[in-house]
Order: structure tokens, then C-alpha cells, then sequence
């Protein structure tokens, strides 16, 4: 079976995966010890929410935001796992919300192109012309 381009990954599919790749650029941030300087964190984070959330649904593009924004809170921010809530971890939720805005609308952008350019490759055929009504008269 044929998928269309215009689809858009499910969110069953793209909430998993935003959830693993964010667990993985946090892990990989406190590898290299970028505790010291979270902001390099929720960047990562950010490019990682608009690109899922280029591909997949409203709803799984808002639960990767969040659960990325609470590994970022958690272990980026967060003293020993724990959850911290402050004026830093706000701005990174505001960051990653907006991250999934930009993500969210790109994907809508590129879907509709890709709908309008493939419109636009199907061949255009005219119909047979019709006679005139002078030319049905005179003959």
C-alpha cells in the first residue's frame, strides 16, 4: 500500500519517539556534563521538538514538549533528579512550546506544498473541442 505524502506520522508513533530522542540528548548532555550550562540543553531540546513536531499530530508534538521540558527540568536544571521549578526551566518550557508552534506550522507548510506540487503534476487533458454554434448551422 501506497502511502500519501501528505500524512503525517501517528501520534501513537511520534510521541514514543520524541520521548527517546529526548531522553537521549539529555543523556548525551550530562555525558559531556552540560549541567554546568543548560541552555546548550534546551536548545538541542528545541530542535529536537520542532523537528517531531514537523512530522507528527497536535498532540503528540504537545506531549513531547512537555516531557522534554521535564527531563530538561529534571535532570538538565534538577539536583539529583528532582523536579525544579524556576524562572530557567520556565523559559525552557516557553522554548520548547514555541519550538513545537514552529514545528507544528513547517510541517503543515510542507505538507500543503507537497499536495499543490503533486496537483499540479498531473497531466492536464482538454476536453475534445465543441463546434460552434455558427459552425452547427452551417452545415
Amino acid at each position: 500500500m501506497m502511502r500519501s505524502e501528505s500524512q503525517v506520522l501517528p501520534g501513537g508513533f511520534g510521541y514514543p519517539l520524541g520521548f527517546a530522542s529526548g531522553f537521549v540528548v539529555v543523556t548525551a548532555c550530562i555525558a559531556v556534563d552540560e549541567t554546568a550550562r543548560p541552555s546548550a540543553a534546551v536548545v538541542l531540546l528545541a530542535i529536537l521538538v520542532a523537528i517531531v513536531s514537523a512530522l507528527t499530530t497536535v498532540p503528540a508534538a504537545t506531549a513531547t514538549a512537555a516531557v522534554c521540558w521535564a527531563l530538561f527540568a529534571t535532570f538538565s536544571i534538577g539536583v539529583r533528579g528532582d523536579l525544579t521549578v524556576d524562572r530557567s526551566t520556565v523559559v525552557g518550557l516557553g522554548i520548547l512550546l514555541l519550538a513545537a508552534v514552529v514545528g507544528l506550522i513547517a510541517g503543515a507548510v510542507s505538507r500543503a506544498r507537497r499536495r499543490h506540487s503533486a496537483a499540479q503534476s498531473t497531466p492536464f487533458v482538454p476536453a475534445p473541442r465543441q463546434p460552434s454554434v455558427w459552425e452547427r448551422l452551417s452545415h
